[in-house]
């Protein structure tokens, strides 16, 4: 079952990135786009688990973890995710989003070959910058959005250590999922009042169904089972849909939006993900190993 589950996150999450690069070409606001996907979400989740009487947490300061939680883990990777869309292909953002398992690692203890993951990892990113680095242009176009990015997944990385204690103190990962959610999207409608327009929005039928797969099938239903897959693993594992997804994003993004990867780009993807592989190997095989474990109890 937590097969099924994971590899049901790895394509939901590797088509959102096309999702996202469709509803801004739809003319959708970056930040306002990635505020009404979180508080739709938040909306509805939090509407269903007041209708099952799951109570609220009653300690101010939990809210306080949920808030920045929330910030770190939604409102900053994915203002910078959706503004980086508006400059960058849906492949390379998904590529750069696979840092996040590094960052993860970093944060934690190494061992010597997560280090060298790591800096195989980081030899990748600079290929991935390289022609960017060769262009005059290269600075706004390229290099600002992508390391955008990559910047973000260490926030991302250290709001997910904090969603996992909170959910280790008894909270459910639905309650957390649609919490941290409704506060980032206040966060992300901030910005987008502050940088944006959003009185000027217009709704088409792209931007509609880029909305209703982004907030109901990406930020509720895979949402909830990668928080369930955290509290049942770690925070490591559930995160590595971060390998798959860059290449689903690739494959879509060239069949519906004729993407290209660079040759150079191409072989600098293939190092962060071998990096992010070492990083977490010690973890995936203990996770292959477990159900052998439970098959010799069981006999």
């Amino acid at each position: 079952m937590i097969v099924i589950q994971y590899l049901f996150i790895c394509l939901v999450f590797g088509t959102t990135f096309l999702a996202i690069k469709t509803g801004i070409g739809a003319g959708l606001p970056p930040l306002f786009f990635a505020f009404f996907r979180f508080f739709a979400a938040s909306v509805l989740l939090l509407g269903y688990l007041m209708l099952k009487k799951e109570s609220l947490p009653k300690s101010w300061k939990t809210y306080g973890y949920l808030f920045l939680a929330g910030v770190l883990m939604t409102a900053v990777p994915f203002a910078a995710l959706f503004w980086a869309e508006t400059r960058i292909d849906s492949g390379t953002a998904a590529l750069m989003v696979a840092t996040a398992p590094i960052f993860i690692g970093l944060i934690g203890k190494m061992t010597k070959w997560q280090w060298i993951g790591s800096g195989i990892g980081v030899f990748g990113i600079y290929l991935i910058f390289f022609t960017d680095f060769q262009s005059a242009g290269g600075f706004l176009s390229g290099i600002v959005p992508k390391a955008s990015i990559m910047i973000s997944e260490l926030f991302f990385a250290i709001g997910l250590m904090i969603s996992k204690r909170l959910m280790g103190s008894g909270m459910s990962s639905k309650m957390l999922n649609g919490l941290q959610m409704l506060f980032a999207s206040i966060v992300l409608l901030a910005l987008s009042v502050i940088f944006e327009d959003p009185s000027k929005v217009q709704m088409n039928w792209q931007g509609a169904a880029s909305l209703f797969y982004l907030v109901v099938i990406a930020s509720i239903i895979a949402s909830n089972i990668y928080y369930r897959l955290v509290e049942k693993t770690n925070p490591l594992f559930p995160t590595t849909w971060t390998y798959v997804a860059p290449v689903i994003a690739i494959i879509v993004g060239a069949l519906f939006l004729q993407e290209k990867l660079s040759l150079i780009s191409g072989i600098g993807a293939l190092f962060v993900l071998g990096g992010v592989v070492l990083v977490n190997a010690l973890t995936l095989q203990g996770l292959i190993r477990r159900p052998q474990y439970r098959d010799k109890a069981a006999g």
